[in-house]
Formats: structure tokens, sequence, C-alpha cells
């Protein structure tokens, strides 16, 4: 991961990292900076689990999933994730 850059708003800092893409910090930046090894992994996650970071979440929506690329450690913790899909 490369230098973080606060979020517009003051929402969750930005780690910029796989070629400059930004991701949004699940863990804080000195643990990122800090991961052994970290990897992109694809994933599908709930749309109600990234209410927290911002994304619109409604009843109706909630349960279904969104497409994302995740940055986790070495050990599988997820550090950061960038959203792939339209939420």
């Amino acid at each position: 991961a490369r230098a973080p850059l606060s979020a517009a708003g003051g929402g969750a800092p930005l780690v910029y990292a796989d070629n400059g893409a930004a991701f949004i910090a699940l863990d804080t930046l000195e643990s990122i900076e800090n991961a052994p090894d970290p990897q992109v992994v694809q994933a599908d996650v709930p749309r109600s689990a990234l209410a927290a970071a911002g994304v619109p979440v409604t009843p109706e929506t909630a349960g279904e999933p969104v497409r994302a690329e995740m940055l986790v450690s070495a050990d599988g913790r997820p550090l950061a994730f960038r959203l792939t899909s339209n939420p």
C-alpha cells in the first residue's frame, strides 16, 4: 500500500495499492502498511455490510451482494476494499 489520503467528506481513508487504484480502509493505516504480502481477492459482499462505509442501502436491497475486490493480509484478514460493480 502506498501513502493514504483522507476520503472526501471525512469518510474512511483511502489506501492506494494495486497499480494506484483506491481502496477504502477497513483497518488502521498502520496495520495496512505493515501487513506482510497483502493480496487482492474477488468477493461478493452483502450491501448491508457496506453501510458503515457509506454505501447506500435500503431494506429491499440489504441482502443483495455487491462485487468487490478486497485487500487482505497474508493470514486472510480484510484490510481494505473497493467496489467493482455499481452499488
